[in-house]
């Protein structure tokens, strides 16, 4: 759906290479609409899973880079291998004992699952 050529220019630009005036418009208003999370936001949690195939893990990957570029460490719980919807059910008891403990200011539970973290990939 990108032409790859057009995409090259683009990430090579981002990189603060010499570009061409659209494309270089065009990187300058993706960067304004680039999420920030203040130092003070509460704690972040985000579960993942290694086959998700809405929440793809390489983006996820890029999600986490941001909010770590804000300076947050967001808690992360990776699972190796079900889907979205079964992800989702299945770590719901987790994620809610995660946000009562984080709401009450008490130790978080610890993510006991072992999927590893995906690396950022927009393409």
């Amino acid at each position: 759906l990108v032409d790859p050529d057009w995409r090259n220019k683009v990430l090579d630009c981002a990189a603060g290479q010499p570009c061409d005036p659209l494309i270089g418009a065009w990187v300058a208003r993706d960067k304004t609409n680039e999420p920030h999370l203040p130092a003070s936001a509460p704690p972040v949690l985000v579960v993942a899973s290694t086959a998700d195939e809405q929440a793809l893990p390489k983006y996820v990957g890029c999600v986490l880079t941001r909010i770590e570029k804000d300076g947050i460490k967001p808690d992360e719980c990776w699972w190796e291998g079900p889907t979205h919807i079964p992800v989702v059910g299945a770590s719901a008891a987790y994620a809610i004992e995660w946000a009562l403990a984080a709401a009450k200011g008490t130790t978080r539970p610890a993510c006991t699952q072992h999927g590893e973290r995906a690396k950022c990939s927009i393409f």
